[in-house]
């Protein structure tokens, strides 16, 4: 099973709506049928992950929404990360969930303009490779965990990837499901961190 939180938002009449980018969903399906998209009130499932009881092959923190935006999705995604790190459950944080991770890993947001609806370089450390990504976040990560290796910059020396150094944990601050240049070196390095090859 492949856990997958969806994006929060709020109609004009105060109705709250849970969604998932269908190519996200079809990312993630190729990898394994079983995909469960949860609700921020599923407190069971957070139990059943403690217990044991449930033990996906992956969950994923989508992107959507800045971080303090919905305290109940904030609350939630933090204790479901939490839960991976100490049950060692492979973690995925897209945007936002790259956020979430890194605030529980100790890091610090810290705002930046001009990082939405645009296109900008960044530099893989590893491979020395370099790709163009697309950034729709208004918050950018700052500081240092011992725990956890970045994988990449910005051309601006903002971190746009992470990895922990022991535990199946990966996050891209860049929305794969948004692009196909991209999409596919994503995909593998999920099959590796889940063990897939």
């Amino acid at each position: 099973m492949i856990i997958c939180t969806p994006r929060q938002t709020k109609s004009q009449h105060g109705e709250v709506f849970l969604s998932i980018s269908s190519v996200l969903a079809e990312m993630l399906s190729s990898i394994e049928s079983d995909l469960k998209f949860i609700t921020y009130r599923d407190h069971k499932l957070l139990s059943d992950l403690a217990d044991g009881v449930i033990n996906p092959t992956l969950v994923v923190l989508s992107g959507g929404e800045d971080f303090g935006s919905y305290a109940e999705r904030d609350r939630y995604e933090t204790r479901l990360a939490e839960l991976c790190i100490a049950k060692e459950i492979p973690l995925v944080g897209i945007c936002r969930g790259m956020l979430v991770i890194g605030k529980v890993f100790g890091f610090d947001l810290a705002p930046i303009e001009g990082h939405v609806g645009t296109l900008h370089k960044i530099c893989f450390l590893d491979s020395g490779e370099s790709a163009i990504v697309n950034s729709y976040h208004n918050w950018v990560l700052q500081g240092y965990s011992p725990s956890i290796n970045i994988l990449a910059f910005d051309e601006a020396g903002n971190i746009e990837a992470l990895k922990h150094r022991e535990k199946p944990i990966e996050c891209w601050m860049w929305h794969p499901e948004r692009d196909n240049g991209i999409r596919d070196k994503i995909m593998r390095r999920i099959s590796v961190l889940i063990g897939v090859n």
